[in-house]
């Protein structure tokens, strides 16, 4: 039984009707060809074209892509500088690890150095009267082991002599304002220079004058007492 050809459909536009009206199209807009489609209304976006070769060969092209951008990374933590641990009597520890542990030697003083060390320079501050201000009494001179005779030529080194003492007393004074101020190493490290030296002083007197040992202990006892409270 020989196969019935199924009929073909008419190709699109070939009635005669739609023929001419295309034609008439033409010939009253010449660039109708030209005119881009209006968009369809359920058309899908369009996503846009990836190149893997492109991506893969440059580890820099992926994350400059728009895609990386908008992709919030890993924030770099920040660490500020840390304050050392303030110590209530006016010491720092320096700058605090994670731990707790500070870093560095310990920069504090305990009560006691610092008692020592106001009482030292207080004592030196006296002294300075009693060399520089008020020398010609008899009872300073009694002190001291000055006759009357050697009056005139031992008042000028005397006079000198207290303002040394009285340096030394502004360098342990002065230190622990600077220790009681927030700068604690730099208050620390002149508060015991003041008192090495004038435990230096109080050595060398007693070391020339046996007589003067008594004013050696008055002048050297509480350096000492600072010196041992903060370095032992």
């Amino acid at each position: 039984m020989p196969l019935r050809e199924s009929p073909r459909p008419a190709a699109r536009g070939s009635c005669p009707a739609a023929r001419e009206a295309r034609s008439a199209a033409r010939e009253s807009y010449p660039g109708w060809a030209r005119v881009p489609l209006p968009p369809r209304e359920n058309a899908a976006p369009q996503r846009e074209s990836r190149d893997p070769q492109r991506e893969n060969a440059c580890p820099a092209a992926r994350e400059c892509s728009p895609a990386a951008r908008e992709r919030p990374g890993p924030q770099p933590e920040r660490h500020g500088p840390r304050r050392g641990n303030r110590d209530p009597l006016g010491g720092s520890r320096g700058p605090s690890r994670g731990n707790g542990v500070g870093v560095g030697e310990d920069v504090s003083m305990n009560a006691l150095a610092q008692l020592a060390a106001l009482v030292a320079g207080l004592i030196h501050v006296m002294i300075f009267g009693l060399e520089s201000v008020v020398f010609r009494r008899p009872s300073v001179q009694r002190t001291f082991g000055v006759g009357r005779d050697d009056l005139e030529a031992v008042r000028p080194w005397a006079f000198n002599q207290g303002f040394y003492n009285l340096f030394l007393a502004v360098g342990a004074l002065g230190g622990l304002t600077l220790l009681h101020s927030g700068a604690a190493a730099e208050g620390r490290a002149l508060v015991l220079f003041a008192c090495g030296s004038m435990l230096a002083a109080a050595v060398v007197l007693v070391a020339t004058n046996r007589r003067m040992a008594r004013a050696a202990a008055i002048q050297g006892a509480a350096p000492l007492v600072a010196l041992i409270a903060v370095l032992v």
